[in-house]
């Protein structure tokens, strides 16, 4: 199963290849509308926005952002949260950018921080609540084994649409 893929990055690069952000808006305009964590008005009109247009347009993964609520009217969204204990991000976070544990558990305080208040902001829910995902998974089973799952579950929740 293949499937596109959008970070904010590419949620982001969505917008400027399809005209939903002018071409010559600025370096930190860009980072304020789709890059940063700040819950401010024009940035969530703008992503939900994007987040709309990208879903319209091919069966994806979005990561992050919103989406699950931005897209809750959706029939075939499927919510997914992926989580860790906070030991476990640590360090993978000292591992790939050879910061100390220190550093390393202020990087994970500081996103966890950062996201819950960007969800909450805009869901006006608790972000890691299961009760807001359709499957939630500890990222300590590895890479390939989340993927696996993932994919499984996809399979059957579309063949379980498709028959009804």
């Amino acid at each position: 199963m293949e499937l596109a893929f959008y970070d904010k990055e590419e949620i982001k690069n969505f917008a400027l290849n399809n005209e939903l952000i002018n071409k010559d808006t600025k370096e930190d305009e860009l980072y304020n509308f789709y890059l940063s964590l700040d819950a401010e008005k024009d940035s969530i009109i703008k992503q939900s926005e994007t987040v709309r247009k990208i879903a319209l347009k091919e069966n994806c993964v979005i990561v992050g952002r919103g989406a699950d609520y931005i897209l809750k009217d959706s029939p075939y969204i499927i919510r997914i949260f992926l989580y860790a204990p906070q030991e476990y991000r640590i360090n993978k976070i000292k591992e790939m950018y050879n910061d100390t544990y220190e550093e390393a558990k202020k990087h994970v305080l500081n996103s966890d921080k950062s996201r819950a208040s960007y969800y909450e902001v805009i869901t006006n829910q608790k972000w890691g609540d299961r009760e807001n995902y359709d499957l939630c998974l500890n990222c300590k089973i590895g890479n390939e084994t989340a993927v696996n799952i993932i994919c499984d579950y996809i399979e059957k929740v579309n063949n379980n649409t498709i028959k009804k």
